[in-house]
């Protein structure tokens, strides 16, 4: 809460008009509201009787010890995320660093900032992305500082794999070095004491969301292990890894979309048209259908956002992102490939 809505909730709240707030000051009726509505502060003079006129000490009505509550960031971050696609990125960009540097100290908003705008910069058709980069990476780096430990454990696997990707390997495992080997899991402890207490509901809450979890790491596992066969060039392993991975997303009821990356990933590697085609086919298919587990069995008690659907403009981003892919080269003049990224445009 800014200095003028302070002045004004409070004064609200002792039951004091405009008037008898600029009688106790001794100044001017316009003072006061133009101070209410965030056109002019009052002098620093007055800041003094003001606090103990509205009752709150000078830290508070400063706004220096506060920060927002998680409610606050995802009510803010989803409004953000609203307006990506609808105005100019660069816009999206200010927002953000305006409510950072009304915030400087809320590691999480940062974090939160950080993560929807690396995101929507990725769909963007920004021609000059490198800046905006910079800048989300500088917010991810200063992040590496946070007393919160989640938030600097989550920050440091990001800029590990952003280092990786760059080919900056010695940075990476500069960061690697910093996540602890073993971070103790309470889940199935805490899940333990909850089924002690009889609070099933909430024991099966955390053991739905742990599961989840899991089945997504392990998705994520076998992807990457698909790679790494391919330089090994351990054909037969590679081909049992893609049916598993395959069969682990139909098993726990995981995103379509993991399913045909897997397919278009092996068909790269093989270099297998049919394969590959498919699964880009499917990547474009499953963007337009939000995943969503409501109504499964395994995961009933899990709640999760709704995801909206991808905006048009994304689609033709992504599949003229695909048609530059230089992986994907040995598709270009097949005609069902250029066909299929055409429906997008």
């Amino acid at each position: 809460m800014k200095i003028n809505d302070i002045i004004k909730t409070q004064r609200k709240q002792l039951s004091l008009t405009q008037e008898q707030v600029a009688q106790y000051l001794g100044v001017s009726i316009a003072a006061v509201s133009k101070w209410e509505s965030g056109h002019t502060y009052p002098d620093i003079t007055l800041l003094p009787p003001l606090a103990r006129l509205l009752k709150v000490d000078l830290n508070t009505l400063l706004s220096f010890n506060e920060t927002l509550t998680d409610q606050e960031i995802t009510l803010f971050v989803n409004e953000l995320s609203q307006k990506i696609g609808n105005v100019p990125f660069n816009d999206i960009m200010e927002e953000a660093r305006q409510k950072i540097r009304e915030y400087p100290q809320c590691d999480r908003l940062i974090c939160n900032v950080a993560m929807l705008c690396d995101g929507a910069l990725a769909m963007t058709a920004e021609t000059d992305k490198t800046i905006y980069q910079k800048e989300i990476d500088a917010m991810y780096e200063r992040l590496l500082k946070s007393e919160d430990l989640i938030i600097r454990h989550q920050v440091l696997a990001i800029l590990i794999n952003k280092y990786i990707a760059a080919g900056e390997l010695e940075k990476a495992e500069a960061l690697l070095n910093e996540i602890p080997d073993r971070i103790v899991d309470k889940t199935r402890i805490q899940a333990n004491l909850l089924i002690q207490k009889k609070d099933y509901l909430k024991a099966v809450e955390i053991l739905e969301k742990k599961m989840l979890g899991y089945a997504e790491g392990l998705r994520d596992t076998q992807l990457c292990l698909l790679k790494v066969k391919k330089e090994l060039r351990e054909w037969e392993s590679m081909e049992r890894i893609k049916e598993v991975s395959k069969q682990t997303i139909t098993l726990y009821e995981l995103w379509e979309y993991g399913s045909s990356l897997v397919d278009m990933q092996y068909g790269i590697y093989k270099k297998d048209v049919a394969c590959t085609i498919k699964g880009v086919k499917g990547l474009l298919s499953a963007l337009k259908h939000p995943w969503s587990i409501d109504g499964s069995l395994l995961y009933p008690h899990v709640v999760t956002k709704k995801e909206s659907e991808l905006p048009q403009h994304y689609l033709k981003i992504l599949a003229d992102e695909i048609k530059q892919e230089e992986s994907l080269k040995f598709l270009h003049g097949n005609q069902e490939f250029e066909e299929l990224l055409n429906q997008d445009q």
